[in-house]
């Protein structure tokens, strides 16, 4: 091969790189939004893959009726009943806003006692001054809880109920899925062919990545619902009011390690106690520690795959970060990237340390 002919190659390669380059820029300026919506479809269909693959055996292996049963099962079990609550939650919370500042605007004048002997106790704390005031007290209750529940409905409405926004979406949604869904061993075999690692690597990421997956979509939700749908019977049993509500942040805050369905249920429980309700509130608060605190432990062990257990630590973090980053697909697309730079870590330490 002569000199020129290398130099011409050399050119070419690097051409192709730099317009490489350049396309994969433009086609993510194109498609940044939608990129969310892509993971997350892609990741549905590999999880509703077994019901996939049941409906096209009993179908005689048609593919397109196998997919719109698929598809209307999925919409039928997940996306209507929570179109359904979505408006029940809204109304709660907005009733409860309305009924916290009656009551705060009402008991203003009736914590003088509590207030004073609270105040007496602060004062013998040695380098504390502070005084705790009804008004103040008031003040940072209301804005506290108005600005949970403003920001719980926004993005409740934001997700659920954005008119142009969310069919749009909704149908760019049902298309991939409708695409991934059939078509997922050839999508999963094509990265594969294009990731310059060895497949044993390409495996290891794949496996890691499903089953964090699966474990936040079908287990640690699955758990949170379970113990916050058992919570809010017990709400609903004793006559606590705006029961859907409650359930639905003990369902957000049941996702978040070292947090849990405790969070809501403990402190209602207090609050019934500090009511008069002692033997309702005493139940509720025990029930929540004792027996809801149990079905997390029995339900983790079946449910969670063995490769997705990373350090609760990193998880919190990793949900904390990602929400923000996110939004509502932080919830997942998180501890998907801790997931891969956990695993990334472990690649490094097996397969590259010694080489380095």
């Amino acid at each position: 091969m002569s000199r020129s002919t290398k130099t011409n190659m050399i050119n070419h390669k690097y051409f192709f790189y730099i317009l490489l380059v350049v396309i994969l820029f433009l086609t993510y300026l194109l498609i940044s939004s939608y990129i969310p919506l892509v993971i997350f479809s892609f990741l549905t269909a590999v999880l509703v893959s077994p019901l996939y693959d049941y409906i096209y055996k009993i179908t005689k292996q048609k593919k397109l009726l196998s997919t719109s049963i698929s598809i209307f099962i999925v919409f039928l079990c997940f996306f209507v009943p929570l179109l359904f609550v979505g408006n029940m939650i809204i109304n709660q919370a907005n009733d409860f806003q309305e009924d916290l500042q009656t009551y705060i605007y009402n008991n203003q004048n009736g914590l003088d006692d509590s207030l004073n002997l609270i105040n007496e106790r602060i004062q013998k704390l040695p380098g504390v001054n502070i005084e705790l005031t009804e008004e103040g007290i008031a003040t940072f209750i209301q804005d506290s809880v108005d600005s949970i529940i403003n920001l719980f409905i926004s993005n409740f409405t934001n997700i659920t109920f954005s008119s142009i926004n969310f069919v749009g979406n909704l149908i760019i949604y049902i298309l991939l899925f409708a695409h991934f869904l059939p078509n997922k061993e050839k999508i999963i075999n094509y990265i594969k062919l294009l990731s310059p690692l060895d497949d044993e690597i390409d495996d290891m990421y794949i496996k890691r990545v499903f089953a964090m997956a699966n474990s936040m979509l079908k287990g640690t939700l699955l758990i949170a619902f379970v113990q916050a749908s058992v919570s809010g019977i017990v709400l609903w049993l004793f006559g606590v009011d705006y029961v859907i509500f409650w359930t639905i942040l003990m369902i957000i805050l049941g996702i978040i390690p070292m947090i849990g369905t405790s969070f809501i249920s403990v402190p209602i429980g207090i609050a019934l106690i500090l009511a008069g309700h002692v033997f309702e509130g005493i139940f509720i608060a025990l029930f929540s520690l004792v027996v809801v605190s149990q079905i997390d432990n029995l339900m983790r062990a079946t449910l969670i795959p063995k490769d997705a257990k990373i350090h609760p630590m990193l998880l919190l973090l990793s949900l904390v970060g990602g929400i923000k980053l996110f939004a509502g697909f932080g919830f997942l697309y998180g501890p998907l990237i801790m997931i891969l730079l956990v695993t990334t870590i472990e690649v490094y330490l097996k397969y590259y340390k010694k080489k380095d």
